[in-house]
């Protein structure tokens, strides 16, 4: 299978997809155009994997280690800028599992599942997983499931809308967050950005 990486200054998405092609190639297929620095983008990708073994997700990972893996991010955004708009490749819209997730110089949380990813919200919802689906036509899904006290199902889950800003940067508005444990579904928590 072909692997499929969205680098963002955010976080990172990588996962196995059955879209055939080329690896490290966003939705490579017989349609897209190959990059022309695909070696580089695969010895990329597999450095940032090799370094976010055992970090959960990002979430337990020392500064060092994080400096370095963000640093195989930033590379990979730069030889990645090489594409057209990953928005015109039809292979980014998919379902996909969080492995990392970096928060941003100026961003309070984690990037993923906010309150629920920071130190005591691990104690208290230990994380089963996080998955993102970006969707035709202009449609991002975030979702973080989790065992409460280590033993109550739940999740926390974001819908939203993108608008394409420039080549590389899409804008989403997302509606009330949801929270489901034991299947009841409340979202009246304030909007998130």
């Amino acid at each position: 299978p072909a692997r499929q990486h969205g680098a963002r200054r955010g976080g990172l998405c990588l996962t196995d997809s059955s879209v055939g092609g080329s690896a490290g190639y966003v939705g490579a297929g017989a349609a897209a155009p190959l990059l022309d620095n695909e070696a580089e983008v695969n010895a990329t990708i597999d450095a940032i994997l090799e370094g976010i073994k055992g970090t959960d997700s990002g979430a337990s990972v020392s500064a060092d280690k994080r400096k370095v893996i963000d640093g195989n991010i930033e590379k990979l955004i730069e030889l990645s800028a090489r594409q057209s708009s990953p928005l015109d490749n039809p292979g980014i819209f998919a379902n996909y599992t969080v492995a990392y997730t970096s928060p941003g110089p100026t961003q309070n949380g984690a990037p993923a599942g906010g309150r629920f990813r920071g130190k005591l919200g691990r104690l208290l919802f230990r994380t089963e997983g996080l998955y993102q689906a970006i969707l035709k036509p202009n449609l991002a899904k975030n979702l973080v499931t989790f065992w409460l006290f280590g033993l109550i199902p739940g999740s926390i889950g974001l819908t939203g809308t993108f608008v394409k800003l420039d080549k590389s940067t899409v804008k989403v508005v997302f509606e009330r967050p949801r929270l489901t444990i034991l299947g009841q579904t409340v979202s009246s928590f304030p909007l998130s950005t």
